[in-house]
C-alpha cells in the first residue's frame, strides 16, 4: 500500500540514540529527517517529538547561541500542549529550562523547571522528577 506511518517516531528514536551518543550531526540529520517525515505525513504528535529532538540537538551544538533551541523547543511546547502531550510538554519544560540557565537566567529557570517537575510529579514519572528535581537543586 505504500504507507509507512510512524517511521518519522522511529527516526526520532535513532536520533535520541545519536545524541545520547555526542553524534550530534546524526542526530539532528535524523531530527530534521523525522520531521519532515512526520510533516509530510500529517503525523503531528511525532512532528512534536522530532522539534524536541531538535531543539535538543541545537541546545548541545550552539550553547552560546540558544536562539534557534529555544524557538524550536517553544514550537514542541506549544504543539505538545495543543495535542495534550504532557509527558512530552514536561521535558520541553525542562529542556527549555536548561537553556535559561546556560545563558545565565536562572531567575527565569526556576519556573519552567518547577512546571516540569509538577507534571512528573502529576503524571508519576519518577525517573525524571528525581532529574529535574536534581538540577534545581544546582541552581541555588
Amino acid at each position: 500500500m505504500g504507507r509507512i506511518g510512524g517511521h518519522s517516531l522511529l527516526v526520532v528514536r535513532l536520533g535520541e540514540a545519536y545524541l545520547r551518543a555526542g553524534r550530534l550531526g546524526e542526530a539532528e540529520d535524523a531530527a530534521r529527517q523525522a520531521l519532515v517525515m512526520a510533516r509530510e505525513k500529517g503525523e503531528r504528535g511525532h512532528e512534536a517529538y522530532a522539534l524536541h529532538l531538535l531543539g535538543e540537538v541545537l541546545a548541545q551544538r550552539a550553547p552560546d547561541d540558544p536562539g534557534a533551541a529555544e524557538a524550536t523547543l517553544r514550537q514542541a511546547s506549544a504543539l505538545a500542549e495543543e495535542l495534550s502531550m504532557h509527558p512530552l510538554l514536561a521535558h520541553c519544560h525542562v529542556s527549555r529550562a536548561r537553556l535559561e540557565r546556560r545563558a545565565g537566567r536562572t531567575t527565569s529557570a526556576r519556573p519552567l523547571f518547577e512546571a516540569g517537575i509538577a507534571a512528573f510529579r502529576e503524571l508519576e514519572m519518577p525517573f525524571w522528577l528525581e532529574r529535574a528535581e536534581a538540577e534545581v537543586r544546582s541552581l541555588a
